[in-house]
């Protein structure tokens, strides 16, 4: 029984469910694009690290640590060309 000592009925369960945040919410990805945004390659997962090489057309496989370098050298060489 979901109701309360009044009788009522809560709605807790569904509210919880529905704002949850959940893995494959835009936002978890939203800043990765790598066009000026500062991203912290390091709180992304293995999964969202592969998926942003891919985007950006760099060699995903490896290491965690690997895909994340060739990221932070994507970025360094487009801030440069940026600045050219």
């Amino acid at each position: 029984d979901t109701s309360g000592d009044d009788g009522t009925v809560s709605a807790e369960s569904t509210e919880t469910a529905d704002s949850a945040p959940d893995e494959t919410t835009p936002d978890s990805t939203a800043d990765t694009s790598g066009k000026g945004e500062s991203v912290d390659y390091e709180t992304l997962s293995y999964k969202e690290l592969v998926a942003l090489a891919k985007e950006r057309g760099i060699k995903a496989n490896g290491k965690a640590e690997d895909i994340i370098a060739r990221l932070t050298d994507a970025d360094t060489a487009a801030q440069a060309a940026d600045g050219e």
